[in-house]
């Protein structure tokens, strides 16, 4: 209970700037700034990373403290939860990733994605890394589940991106585009009707004409 309280002061930065950034890049996703999505993402990751890093470092120092307004009348408990807690922290090192994952598929529309990452790194991975790991590590194990739990969404949480970002292109291109080079042989970020494929090929769009969808040039 000490351990959760504590990291909800932590865990609260990545909800805080995963839900507050969700209305812009819903905002640019409905406008088709397909661009701008990119960037976005690219960005907020890039974001996260320095943050979590951060956090993780200051967890590891100001623990004790947090630690003693709990349990500070038995000086063992309180040595145990220090020792637990920077154990669970290494989570914070990956946790920002998946919050922000979640959130993010779920501003593009895509609940599915969203739901499928939460219940996996809330619920189906805990559990399983809260029965497996103590048969191996022990007590550590219980300290690590969370962190083992939060790698393993962590992995479906990049599958699903590279996924999204990978669609195929119709067998049939328009005839501007039949000397595209290699990289181009996929369609564009979360693509829709009419959308700017970048950044290989910025001058390229992806449109809806006579019932069907062609590339064309800008």
């Amino acid at each position: 209970g000490v351990i959760m309280y504590a990291a909800f002061l932590f865990v609260a930065v990545f909800v805080g700037y995963a839900v507050g950034s969700a209305p812009i890049v819903s905002y640019h996703y409905g406008a088709r700034n397909h661009a701008e999505v990119h960037n976005l993402y690219t960005k907020s990751l890039r974001l996260i990373g320095v943050v979590a890093v951060i956090m993780t470092a200051v967890s590891m120092l100001i623990i004790p403290y947090v630690a003693k307004i709990f349990v500070g009348y038995d000086a063992e408990l309180l040595e145990l939860t220090s020792h637990a807690f920077r154990v669970y922290g290494l989570s914070f090192l990956i946790m920002g990733f998946n919050v922000y994952g979640s959130s993010f598929f779920t501003a593009l529309g895509d609940g599915v994605t969203s739901a499928l990452i939460s219940f996996l790194r809330t619920l189906l991975f805990q559990l399983a890394a809260v029965i497996l790991l103590p048969m191996v590590l022990r007590i550590e194990g219980v300290w690590l589940a969370v962190t083992a739990a939060e790698l393993a969404a962590l992995v479906v949480t990049v599958y699903m991106f590279i996924t999204k970002e990978s669609v195929p292109l119709p067998e049939r291109l328009n005839e501007k585009t039949k000397a595209l080079p290699a990289n181009c042989g996929r369609a564009p970020l979360f693509s829709v009707e009419t959308v700017l494929y970048w950044p290989c090929c910025p001058d390229l769009i992806w449109q809806q004409r006579g019932g069907g969808h062609q590339w064309t040039r800008t």
